[in-house]
């Protein structure tokens, strides 16, 4: 195990000597000591930045000069520790740190001659005063380094300015989803306009997702609006196969072949049926304890003609749904909400010290510098979901029951819930919103902005920029207040109004 005592301050003249002569006088190779160039994405809280050796063979002691812009990093006395080359070697660090000015001077010494090697002799952590724009850079300026007192040369020599031996610190975006999802409805047409509408869903028909080989990936069931989903699936082609519910009569084929390219999203997946056979037509479906049409009593009677069907023809292979128990779990530095079967409340608080997850009553903190993701999969039900953000630049993409929130430090993620709220305070955040397959709606208000169909509703406030992109199909309008304290885009068909 490794032993390390700190001492913060400036050591004595005296010390110095006694330490020189420690370290002896030698001849020893040429050696190269630097700072990585880095790749940081935007979204990170903190990383740490190595001063590399070419070769430890024969090192004692080091001495490192180095600085930083103040005005994007920061760090602490408790962030600067002895490298990898250090470890197992009983070792002191000496530090002097001036956080105003963003200038290091640290010397490690031991009294044991290190084995050869290359890796770390001194990692610092830095973290982001605010949040990084992709593409932006910094340098931490190696200005000085010395190796035993001087008896091993350093080539080339850090100097103060940019030379070859500081690192570049370049942050980036996100990078590009590698999967995308597949989506759709499975809908009784009894309108025959051969597109799903509200109360025309039929929920609990299973749906496969089957590979090129022919083998089965993934299944799921249609949620009380007859919407299915299939997420994070990885580009290439696919085939969706329906399991015809027995209760309905055919509207066309089971099978719908699918070739999607990564982060690409596909909602109009549709399964047509024309409604229920004669035999299903049960008179409760009339009665006022089944209305209205698409309420929860009213999908649990379609589920259970379903049922009932299945058993008269002998098909007992799709059974309902499996039952789902509400759960947090923690795995490593992701937390994993699951909803039920029936109607969950999700709510997500991202803190400088603690994220708070909260879900139905059950409510649990968790540390914010080991917590980076937290994802909610509402399952069945009718989900409720409130996210907020304390990102000055949290960045938000919205679709149909789904929303993905990147902050500093965070990432959240939620699937299969029909209301979503979303606030944030960030002078920079922006929201990125996809419609629906169907007839959508945008009520941009001054302060807050509003999309919803049959099928969800979602709500935004505290965003600066808001992009509104139609193009899934339906006919989607955008109504407009005469003064917004945000800025609007919007692409697609939008058929505009005012509020």
């Amino acid at each position: 195990m490794t032993s390390s005592r700190r001492s913060i301050g400036f050591e004595r003249l005296e010390t110095r000597c006694v330490l020189s002569t420690l370290l002896g006088v030698g001849e020893a190779e040429v050696v190269r000591i630097d700072i990585p160039d880095l790749e940081v994405l935007i979204t990170a809280g903190q990383f740490s930045a190595p001063i590399n050796v070419s070769n430890a063979q024969g090192i004692r002691g080091v001495e490192v000069r180095l600085s930083y812009d103040v005005a994007l990093l920061e760090t602490s006395e408790d962030l600067i520790r002895a490298g990898s080359l250090w470890s197992g070697v009983q070792t002191e660090l000496v530090l002097n740190l001036d956080g105003a000015a963003g200038t290091i001077n640290v010397w490690i010494f031991s009294p044991e001659e290190l084995p050869a090697g290359t890796g770390s002799l001194l990692e610092i952590d830095f973290q982001p005063v605010r949040t990084p724009v992709a593409g932006e850079t910094s340098i931490l300026d190696l200005s000085f380094a010395r190796v035993n007192e001087g008896q091993i040369s350093i080539d080339p020599a850090p100097q103060p300015g940019l030379d070859e031996t500081d690192g570049r610190v370049t942050f980036t975006a996100v990078p590009v989803p590698e999967f995308g999802t597949l989506s759709g409805f499975v809908y009784a047409d009894t309108n025959n306009n051969h597109q799903p509408d509200e109360t025309e869903g039929i929920p609990g028909v299973k749906i496969l997702l089957v590979d090129s080989a022919g083998t089965s990936v993934a299944q799921t069931w249609t949620d009380q609006d007859g919407w299915y989903e299939f997420r994070e699936v990885a580009a290439g082609a696919y085939q969706i196969q329906q399991r015809q519910p027995e209760s309905m009569i055919d509207g066309g084929g089971n099978q719908i072949d699918v070739q999607l390219a990564a982060d690409e999203s596909r909602v109009d997946l549709h399964f047509r049926e024309l409604g229920l056979r004669p035999e299903y037509l049960y008179t409760r479906l009339l009665a006022a304890s089944s209305q209205p049409a698409g309420s929860t009593r009213w999908t649990t009677l379609i589920s259970q003609i379903e049922s009932d069907a299945q058993i008269q023809s002998g098909n007992t292979v799709d059974p309902a749904p499996p039952t789902i128990t509400p759960s947090i779990v923690r795995q490593g530095a992701q937390v994993v909400v699951q909803g039920g079967n029936g109607d969950d409340f999700f709510r997500f608080q991202a803190g400088t010290t603690n994220h708070t997850v909260t879900l139905n009553d059950q409510t649990q903190q968790f540390p914010a510098a080991e917590v980076t993701s937290v994802r909610f999969d509402g399952g069945l039900g009718r989900d409720t979901v409130e996210l907020i953000g304390n990102s000055a630049q949290d960045q938000l993409d919205l679709s149909p029951k789904t929303a993905t929130l990147l902050g500093a430090g965070y990432s959240v993620q939620v699937t299969a819930s029909e209301h979503i709220a979303v606030r944030s305070t960030g002078p920079g955040a922006e929201v990125r919103w996809l419609d629906s397959p169907v007839d959508d709606r945008l009520s941009a208000e001054q302060t807050s902005a509003r999309m919803q169909a049959f099928h969800y509703r979602q709500e935004v406030s505290g965003f600066q920029r808001i992009v509104a992109t139609s193009q899934a199909g339906g006919e989607d309008r955008l109504l407009r207040a005469a003064a917004l304290d945000y800025v609007l885009e919007q692409t697609g068909p939008w058929l505009l109004g005012d509020l």
